[in-house]
């Protein structure tokens, strides 16, 4: 998604999650909430995710300034179907388990997309 698209799209879900409405969206787009390590800045952004009991996945551009707050493990607030959730985040770099990971999200991605995406897991 472009930048252009982000600015325009991002706060209109951020407001719906948050509605009542939420559900015409939760089924398959979250937010989460990072803390910035330098700057103590909060991030919240809206992703689409997969669970899998207390595992939650999704896939992140690579260059995203909030992604690199989770480098090495991170506590995060989810607003995950209507509910706050905490958990700590972490990334999974390229091999196997992103491989499978992509193929279930996106089937048609090419192999230079891929190497610009990386895979966060949250613990809940």
């Amino acid at each position: 998604m472009s930048p252009t698209m982000r600015k325009i799209l991002n706060p209109i879900m951020r407001w719906l999650l948050h509605t009542p409405l939420h559900f015409l969206i939760s089924g398959w787009c979250m937010l989460i909430t990072v803390r910035g390590r330098k700057s103590g800045r909060l991030y919240t952004t809206p992703v689409y995710y997969r669970r899998s009991g207390d595992r939650i996945r999704f896939l992140s551009g690579r260059t995203m300034k909030w992604v690199r707050n989770l480098e090495g493990g991170a506590p995060v607030s989810l607003r995950l179907r209507g509910r706050d959730l905490n958990g700590t985040a972490s990334l999974i770099e390229a091999g196997p388990v992103l491989d499978d990971e992509l193929r279930n999200f996106y089937p048609r991605m090419k192999p230079e997309q891929v190497a610009e995406l990386v895979l966060v897991e949250v613990m809940v």
